[in-house]
């Protein structure tokens, strides 16, 4: 097996937490590890420190993350997991919405996630080149596309496309990409409606026209 298509166990955490204490702890340690990078960047991040700024021994750290980058891939990893559940429950609630109705509330909820998240979600990965090869993998868009396929082939009567898998990936790479450009650029003439709502409607098109 090639390299690259398993280097995600690379960054595998030695143990998992199996009660409720050990999960406070990785919490704990994940957590310490966002506030050095934000703060200090990679460069001051030891696992001496998290472990110093998580406030526990550098003994119980290693009995979860054997370094610093798999603390780091766990935190992106729990961050990705938890914006895709948020993700395809408000889908599941939309399932039978019309896709005007769809898009333009979807787009608002990923954008929303995308602000709230953008350190995690985006700057890291400049930070880490290590975890450049694995980053892709750790999308909202690789964790919801079962979801959204799913909603689209229920509206398939509403859509002028015929290729949905393909239409699909277009219409989640289009919506991503620009709302990741918004929040880079955060442009002042361009209000988060006016974005939400010219996105949406390009979308629409595509999809429908």
């Amino acid at each position: 097996m090639k390299k690259s298509e398993d280097s995600s166990k690379d960054f595998a955490a030695r143990k998992l937490p199996s009660q409720e204490r050990a999960q406070m702890t990785v919490d704990s340690i994940m957590d310490a590890t966002k506030k050095i990078l934000e703060k200090e960047g990679y460069a001051h991040l030891t696992t001496n420190h998290i472990a110093d700024v998580a406030g526990v021994s550098i003994g119980t750290l290693y009995q979860y993350f054997s370094n610093k980058e798999t603390i780091i891939y766990a935190l992106i990893e729990s961050v990705v997991s938890k914006a895709a559940d948020e993700l395809r429950d408000k889908l599941m609630e939309l399932m039978t919405e019309p896709i005007q109705v769809m898009i333009p509330t979807m787009t608002r909820l990923l954008l929303s996630i995308y602000k709230e998240n953008e350190f995690v979600l985006f700057r890291i990965r400049y930070q880490v080149p290590r975890l450049k090869d694995t980053y892709a993998k750790l999308t909202t868009e690789n964790f919801t596309f079962v979801t959204n396929l799913a909603y689209l082939k229920q509206h398939q009567i509403e859509l002028t496309v015929k290729d949905l898998s393909t239409a699909l990936f277009i219409v989640e790479n289009a919506i991503t990409s620009n709302c990741i450009r918004y929040l880079e650029k955060q442009p002042s003439d361009i209000s988060e409606d006016e974005f939400i709502d010219e996105l949406s409607s390009m979308v629409l098109k595509y999809l429908t026209e």
